[in-house]
């Protein structure tokens, strides 16, 4: 019966990948000097001359570009005209790294892969998005909002919107990565996800959708997205927070507001510029 129940299921996942397009290609950085893997997911019925919503999906630490790519997301995008966008980028937080010699990750996003997605594909500025979730939810927050003139959507799901952790207690979660949180992102105040929404001028804000589980063991992580609520409620900036059955870990968050997010990038690339 249990090989009965893997054939079935080996079956669905096969049927739900033929319909789409899943590739990897590995974008060589001068700027890092190393080439980058990078998962792209083309939708079903692919046409390469119709606009396309443009979804960056930025993993969680220790993870990579194949980190999302499971049943719930490629269901959640079938025939949608989204495509999804996966770099590998390591443990370094998405930031230009303080260490000597560290890689600048944000200057490969905003320069080099960013340009690579636009020339390869039939995108519309204005009308793309980024998410993801943990350390990915933070660098989705930090690259949405520092372009908002290329990203009308980000998605923080569970994201460590609160690094670098400067004024939180360390516990069992945190004490693993604070040595390297600490290395790389130095003192540089650009890093600053609050900062940077207390400062950004609201009209030119996307729309910032956050989701984060009932039971998320980073205590802090939750504490931060209800600041980030009544920030964003005090600048009158459009954004959208649900809090989800689950924790940290376990992916209830994501599996339950995937659809509901590629549905909204469904009707993004129909709204006015």
């Amino acid at each position: 019966m249990r090989h009965f129940f893997l054939g079935i299921l080996s079956l669905v996942i096969f049927n739900i990948v033929s319909a789409q397009t899943v590739k990897t290609d590995t974008l060589f950085s001068s700027i890092l000097g190393r080439g980058v893997p990078v998962s792209i997911i083309e939708p079903r019925d692919f046409n390469p001359d119709k606009p396309h919503v443009v979804f960056y999906m930025l993993h969680y630490w220790d993870g990579d570009n194949t980190a999302y790519i499971d049943i719930s997301l490629l269901s959640s995008i079938d025939d949608k005209p989204v495509i999804v966008i996966a770099p590998s980028l390591g443990n370094n937080w998405y930031i230009n790294s303080a260490l000597k010699g560290g890689e600048r990750q944000r200057d490969f996003i905003e320069q080099e892969l960013f340009s690579y997605v636009d020339m390869k594909y039939n995108t519309i500025k204005g009308k793309q998005a980024i998410g993801g979730s943990s350390m990915g939810g933070y660098g989705a927050m930090l690259i949405g909002l520092r372009n908002p003139e290329r990203f009308g959507f980000i998605a923080d799901l569970s994201g460590a919107v609160n690094a670098p952790f400067r004024s939180v207690a360390s516990d069992k979660y945190l004490e693993p990565v604070m040595a390297s949180v600490n290395a790389v992102f130095g003192d540089d105040p650009d890093n600053d996800v609050m900062k940077l929404i207390s400062e950004s001028c609201t009209d030119k804000m996307p729309y910032i959708f956050m989701a984060i589980g009932t039971h998320d063991e980073f205590v802090s992580f939750r504490k931060a997205h209800k600041e980030l609520v009544r920030t964003l409620s005090d600048k009158k900036a459009r954004f959208e927070f649900h809090e989800i059955y689950g924790g940290h870990f376990t992916g209830e968050v994501r599996w339950a507001v995937m659809p509901y997010i590629m549905n909204y990038l469904r009707d993004l690339i129909l709204q006015p510029k």
